[in-house]
């Protein structure tokens, strides 16, 4: 008979506690960040994260998001977080929020436009009962943070691309006027209709 041996004891899983432990988490996360970026791109796409929390933006721009799809609301950002997100893009998000959530998300995007950063115009359509359309409050929550009318304009269309002759592969036409206040804009868009620069050039 082979003789048995005596059962080991199993080993007790490691914990990491305290301000350990909460640096162990934090590596974690951004280390799953970068492995979901690595996986986005491989793929083609952007790394586009929901950051919300305490210290959760800052992770996932050092981890390397492309996107955030709000504006951190969580709490306000240091000047050194805001600097190194200059790499990642904004969607804008403003209105979603209660008035306290709304004060730090507007004064982040204040400071992080006057950085330079690129800023997109969104509303979460799709979570809560957000009408389609041109949203006025999330509109004007941007233009309280700084953004002028040509700067809206821009946040809320594609960067253009050389087509045809046109620096645009889409057009918003409007027999208004150009808008010279945010107010003036939201009835300027309801009016506009889209065109291909295709169909610009035949209008020509």
């Amino acid at each position: 008979m082979r003789p048995t041996r005596a059962p080991r004891s199993p080993t007790p899983p490691r914990r990491v506690w305290t301000r350990s432990r909460s640096r162990f988490t934090a590596a974690c996360r951004c280390s799953a960040t970068s492995r979901f970026k690595r996986s986005a791109h491989a793929a083609g796409l952007p790394a586009i994260v929901h950051a919300e929390g305490p210290g959760q933006a800052a992770r996932a721009i050092d981890a390397g998001a492309d996107v955030l799809v709000h504006t951190p609301w969580s709490e306000p950002l240091s000047d050194a977080v805001l600097r190194r997100a200059l790499s990642t893009t904004w969607i804008s998000t403003l209105a979603i929020h209660d008035a306290p959530g709304r004060a730090v998300a507007t004064e982040n995007l204040r400071r992080f436009r006057a950085l330079g950063g690129r800023i997109r115009y969104g509303t979460d359509m799709g979570n809560g009962p957000t009408p389609v359309g041109p949203s006025a409050p999330e509109l004007t929550a941007l233009a309280q943070a700084g953004l002028s009318v040509d700067e809206l304009i821009a946040a809320m269309t594609e960067p253009g691309l050389e087509q045809n002759g046109l620096r645009a592969d889409r057009v918003l036409v409007c027999e208004r006027p150009l808008p010279a206040s945010c107010e003036e804009l939201v009835a300027w868009l309801d009016d506009c209709r889209r065109v291909s620069a295709e169909e610009l050039l035949e209008l020509r």
